[in-house]
């Protein structure tokens, strides 16, 4: 067993793993259950490689008190890891692994295991490392980075792709408060802390939608001010860019936060309220009576978003509107958002009759309309990433895309050709600066940005460049999505361009 191998043959073996994961694919599937003898020898390889997890030995004792021929041993032992892991991380490959799980379980059990071992020896190593015992040589930053990389992993495979995106309550913490931690409690306090981020009027115009009752005339109005609000701040940040490009700014005060902070810190949204939602201690059956339930959820799905859509204006109105909308949603879910392993993928059933079954569906149907709107249009409308903020922000939402029904495929599709539906430009996150505001080519953060994922892609071979939002989000919604009844996941998975 590998186990037992030396450490020159478990270093050769890890470099030509490094190589092959982040291109393997499935052989071309004719059912469902064809593909299942790939699985049952994909999954034990996926075991294997998880059973040669450890961390050097060095790093056994505390960081100060490695031995210098320690040291160097558990440096070199943390870097050959390290190029391998980097490829491991892959977000296809992990939702790969995770579509094998759903339908193979009693092999999937065995790889939970074995994550949440490495989960739990790489938490009590960090905690150590933590620890004040002197200052922390090369060789013990070495290996802290490669357990974080181990853990980073273990987490994605065991709690599926949204295990990412940190959030600032988890569910023991909000548990062990024994009802302190209600729902208001937590929107209140991440509305708070985001302020500076997102902006002031937003985080305002957020708060209005979701802690108040409706309005007399409907939830529109709302909808609207959170539009105005983010567009107005996407006008001040294109003309501080433009003073900034002709020269005039040249000593004033950069943005603080990025866009990928603002889309991550909406990616944090959806996630907490939609576990808080399932955790009976956060009393959201009292925000639900107070908020209006599903009666005004299905007004704003079936009303509200038709019309709101063709009132946006910029990416980051696109992007707040569609977190205003997807968070909701998760809430009144609650409950039906399974968590945890596999079940991630998995849902409660809900029967035919069942308004939330009736309500998801077209919350899906509408987010997909939105991408296939944008992909048919002549012109690149000026709301073409609504549909892509409702899917990636609805795949950190539990199993509210599978709750959907949704033709995710098509989704999928669209997301894999977005280049040529924005203009020919690609949709990255560093093409964008605070508020959305779309940067020039020659903009130096976007000459940085190029240069460090060139620098990421000759480090390792067989490793590939950062993807774009479109394409990340693509493989997103596949983990979010993907159901066992068909194959559908896999073929999204396997046998289109390798993204």
């Amino acid at each position: 067993e590998l186990v037992t191998a030396s450490e020159e043959v478990k270093d050769a073996f890890l470099r030509l793993l490094a190589q092959m994961l982040p291109w393997y694919s499935m052989s071309p599937l004719n059912g469902p259950r064809d593909v299942q003898p790939e699985i049952e020898a994909f999954l034990p390889a996926l075991g294997l490689i998880l059973g040669t997890f450890s961390l050097p030995e060095a790093a056994s004792s505390t960081l100060s008190e490695q031995t210098t021929n320690g040291a160097s041993e558990a440096a070199a032992a943390a870097s050959s890891q390290s190029v391998f892991l980097r490829s491991l991380m892959d977000d296809r490959i992990i939702a790969l692994a995770r579509a094998c799980g759903r339908r193979s379980p009693a092999l999937w059990e065995q790889i939970e295991a074995q994550a949440s071992h490495v989960i739990t020896c790489t938490s009590q190593f960090m905690q150590s490392a933590g620890r004040p015992n002197g200052q922390q040589n090369q060789a013990g930053n070495a290996v802290l980075v490669c357990a974080k990389q181990w853990q980073a992993i273990c987490l994605r495979l065991r709690d599926g792709l949204a295990a990412g995106v940190a959030t600032p309550f988890s569910a023991t913490l909000i548990q062990s408060k024994a009802g302190q931690l209600t729902l208001l409690v937590i929107m209140e306090y991440v509305l708070k802390n985001t302020k500076p981020i997102l902006g002031e009027s937003v985080t305002l115009a957020l708060r209005e939608f979701w802690a108040k009752k409706e309005p007399p005339g409907g939830d529109l109005e709302s909808l609207k001010r959170i539009e105005s609000a983010a567009s107005a701040l996407h006008a001040q940040s294109e003309a501080a860019l433009g003073a900034e490009m002709a020269g005039a700014a040249q000593n004033g005060e950069k943005p603080k936060y990025s866009f990928r902070e603002q889309f991550r810190m909406c990616e944090m949204f959806v996630k907490q309220f939609s576990e808080a939602s399932t955790i009976r201690d956060t009393h959201t059956d009292r925000w639900l009576n107070e908020w209006g339930g599903r009666a005004r959820l299905g007004r704003l799905l079936r009303d509200v978003l038709p019309q709101i859509r063709g009132q946006l204006r910029t990416v980051y109105s696109c992007l707040m509107v569609a977190t205003a909308v997807i968070a909701v949603s998760s809430i009144c879910c609650g409950p039906s958002l399974v968590q945890g392993g596999v079940a991630q993928a998995a849902s409660v059933q809900l029967g035919a009759n069942d308004e939330l079954d009736e309500l998801t569906s077209i919350l899906g149907t509408n987010s997909v309309d939105c991408l296939r709107e944008a992909a048919l249009a002549e012109e690149p409308p000026a709301n073409r990433s609504f549909g892509l903020w409702l899917m990636r922000l609805a795949s950190r939402s539990g199993a509210l895309l599978r709750l959907s029904k949704c033709n995710y495929a098509l989704a999928v599709r669209v997301l894999r050709s977005w280049e040529v539906i924005n203009g020919g430009k690609p949709f990255t996150d560093t093409a964008f600066g605070r508020n959305g505001v779309e940067l020039p080519p020659s903009h130096p953060s976007i000459a940085a940005a190029e240069s460090a994922a060139s620098g990421n892609s000759s480090g390792a071979q067989g490793s590939k460049l950062t993807p774009t939002l479109s394409s990340s989000s693509a493989v997103l919604i596949v983990d979010a999505a993907d159901n066992v009844a068909d194959d559908t996941g896999l073929r999204l998975l396997c046998t289109e361009p390798v993204q």
